[in-house]
């Protein structure tokens, strides 16, 4: 059986490619998320699961990809 083996990144040090689900935490909840970059001025984060409420509280931590399904 494969592990899935990843690190968190950092937002601040680097951003997915726009358009890419991930992983995202806030450092205490995980959820999916999407990042969306129309410039380098204007990006946001989509994030699947969350109300409208706990989605303006959540302040992104760190990303890692999504693991890859079971074949």
């Amino acid at each position: 059986m494969e592990e899935f083996k990843s690190t968190w990144t950092r937002p601040s040090v680097l951003t997915p490619p726009t358009g890419t689900r991930c992983l995202v935490t806030d450092g205490d909840v995980i959820v999916i998320g999407t990042y969306i970059s129309e410039s380098p001025d204007k990006c946001i984060w989509i994030l699947s699961g969350l109300t409208e409420t706990d989605s303006s509280t959540f302040d992104i931590q760190g990303w890692m990809p999504l693991p890859k399904p079971i074949k």
